[in-house]
């Protein structure tokens, strides 16, 4: 988040994630932030309101003011100077949706992900699992690739989840209960047959893939279908 910040000239994104830092700040573990290597100014409650200021200018700068953006900015002014952090984080959030529909940052991570994967699999077979979020596409690749499964309570919920994982490459694919996904890029899993009992020594390469409408926002649906261009092609 900070170092996004820091990449943008001056606007109101910028200040946004600016004061979502400094508040995440507030909220989190004194001595996992004497642990970071980020430089914290002395007075952060002095630099929150002053970022604050910053982009309430900025807004009016851009013609940002909306009836939906004057309302968030006149809670979010009372919630820091209450010291509210919690709530002011939610608005907070709401704001940088509304001002950022698409965050490129993102974008580019995840599109040089796709193309880490596109390089992986290139030349070789490969499985590609495509279906909508929810169906179970992670869950799947971790039972072919012999994962120990078993059912498990999250929030009350029941579900199947990896308790024993022997492949390396599926540590990286998680799952979860929820119509949420866990997955964010294309990311290849290698199977040898032998490793899951077959006689042959041949392998497979399975792919995980994010859900088709993704919950995780646009960029995981951009990067997505960027990604599974590339699969197809090599």
């Amino acid at each position: 988040m900070w170092n996004d910040s820091s990449q943008l000239p001056s606007c109101s994104e910028k200040y946004i994630i600016s004061l979502l830092f400094y508040v995440s700040v507030k909220l989190a573990d004194k001595e996992k932030i004497l642990r970071s290597n980020v430089k914290m100014p002395n007075e952060i409650e002095e630099k929150i309101m002053k970022e604050f200021d910053n982009l309430k200018e900025r807004l009016k700068t851009e013609e940002l003011q909306s009836g939906f953006v004057e309302n968030i900015i006149e809670r979010c002014s009372v919630y820091l100077k209450d010291k509210s952090w919690n709530n002011a984080l939610i608005d907070l959030r709401k704001l940088l949706k509304e001002v950022r529909p698409l965050d490129t940052q993102e974008l580019i991570r995840l599109v040089a992900k796709a193309n880490d994967a596109a390089k992986l699999i290139k030349g070789k077979e490969i499985i590609l699992l495509l279906a909508g979020t929810g169906a179970g596409k992670s869950t799947t690749i971790h039972f072919l690739g012999g994962s120990t499964m078993a059912e498990t309570i999250v929030q009350r919920m029941y579900y199947i989840a990896p308790i024993t994982i022997k492949n390396p490459d599926l540590q990286k694919i998680t799952t979860t209960p929820f119509v949420k996904s866990g997955t964010r890029y294309i990311s290849p899993v290698t199977i040898n047959f032998k490793d899951i009992g077959g006689s042959s020594s041949d392998s497979v390469i399975l792919c995980n893939t994010p859900g088709f409408e993704d919950t995780s926002g646009p960029e995981v649906d951009i990067a997505n279908g960027i990604g599974i261009v590339k699969a197809i092609r090599t």
